[in-house]
């Protein structure tokens, strides 16, 4: 005989022409199979609670930290101390592949109007003839300007590559302004020559 538990305090309702008993559904099925199929049902219900959670979180702080750009360091640039490339400059670190290269010389200065003054040594190798301009921008923020001399600033710096000798270097100093320290963009272009030079300023050593 299969016993059926009533719940302490209730009563089960008569029905017509029988005595007061539990449902069907209760006793056609044996309560093992009844109470493993409520714990399946709660457990399945917990699982979708759970998805949704986790398909609804935010990014985590190394995942953020992974989609915000950098602007502490610039993009893989090679560099070679201007030694290497000619005897007539230093051991300071020359940046871009070739031809043209930009040595910057020291930190960041305070200027007028709110600008900061960089120095970068520009130098060309004997291939390089001719006019070369040069365009630049810090990597996620302003353009930068050149100083001529005097108050004047320029938005391009122009200069002349013009060689003593068939092996000698063509090289310039400029002034350049900047509104903060960060990594730079230089847009080079001379006859034959088209190159992207990333120079950091004033963000290190």
């Amino acid at each position: 005989m299969t016993a059926s538990i009533q719940p302490s305090g209730l009563a089960w309702p008569e029905r017509h022409g029988e005595a007061a008993g539990p449902p069907d559904y209760v006793t056609s099925e044996p309560w093992f199979t009844y109470v493993m199929r409520s714990v399946w049902r709660s457990q399945i219900l917990i699982l979708l609670i759970v998805v949704a959670g986790c398909s609804s979180r935010g990014p985590t702080p190394t995942e953020v930290a992974a989609m915000t750009p950098s602007t502490s360091t610039c993009p893989l640039n090679p560099s070679i101390p201007g030694h290497d490339l000619s005897p007539d400059f230093g051991y300071g670190a020359a940046f871009g592949e070739g031809p043209v290269y930009g040595i910057p010389d020291g930190g960041l200065l305070d200027a007028t109007n709110g600008w900061r003054l960089g120095k970068i040594l520009w130098i060309a190798d004997p291939k390089v003839s001719g006019p070369v301009s040069i365009t630049g921008r810090e990597l996620h923020d302003t353009e930068v300007a050149w100083r001529a001399g005097g108050d004047e600033v320029l938005s391009r710096l122009e200069w002349s590559a013009l060689h003593d000798a068939p092996s000698k270097w063509s090289s310039l100093r400029s002034d350049v302004l900047v509104q903060t320290a960060g990594c730079f963009r230089f847009a080079v272009s001379a006859p034959g020559v088209r190159e992207t030079i990333y120079i950091p300023l004033g963000t290190g050593p």
